[in-house]
């Protein structure tokens, strides 16, 4: 966001409150003079945020994940049975040299999936971007669309997660559905699988 040292100076307490979502550069007479940042954030009290309390903080191996979509549906409406152990799968990528991701196009299906649990679109979208500031999100490309399509998975949208993970150089791809993903170039775990791996 650019605004003028006259537009900030006059209304402080709302780019105060904006800049916690995103850069704001400050210019005076069409010159740059200042560039305010969003203070950094912590991902502990980010998961916190989105579900609830985390598991201990015991030291965990490095690692590359990419979250199917219904390991973060789980997540984000506390789907029982499947929330408890979902929820410390995720936790895990809070932890040091672990990195979690999930595709472009599984934003689009936790949007409409969870319209259904969450009408107020704001509250849903502001849940969105939470969730982004926890994972990385995996562009969908015209490559990897190819890619997908030429795949021996049967399911589309698998096969998209599948090469996205590729691409990314996943460890794994954490599913409740790892049927799904038999012909994966990625290998795909439970959530149980990926704690029991951790525990190991």
């Amino acid at each position: 966001m650019i605004v003028s040292l006259t537009e900030f100076k006059t209304d402080l307490d709302r780019y105060l409150r904006l800049v916690e979502e995103e850069e704001i550069l400050i210019t005076e007479n069409g010159r740059n003079v200042a560039q305010l940042t969003p203070p950094p954030k912590d991902k502990l009290a980010l998961l916190e945020s989105l579900c609830g309390t985390l598991p201990g903080t015991a030291t965990w191996p490095s690692m590359k994940l990419v979250f199917d979509t219904n390991v973060i549906v789980d997540v984000l409406t506390m789907r029982e049975p499947f929330a408890g152990t979902s929820k410390k799968a995720m936790a895990t990528v809070a932890r040091p040299g672990v990195f979690g991701a999930m595709t472009a196009n599984s934003m689009t299906d936790i949007f409409y999936l969870l319209r259904k649990h969450q009408p107020n679109k704001a509250l849903l979208k502001q849940s969105l971007i939470g969730l982004m500031d926890y994972l990385e999100v995996l562009d969908t490309t015209r490559s990897l669309c190819r890619l997908a399509l030429q795949s021996v998975m049967v399911d589309f949208e698998d096969a998209l997660v599948a090469e996205s993970a590729r691409m990314w150089s996943a460890d794994c791809i954490v599913t409740r559905d790892p049927r799904g993903f038999a012909d994966s170039p990625v290998k795909a775990v439970t959530p149980d699988e990926l704690l029991q791996r951790f525990a190991d």
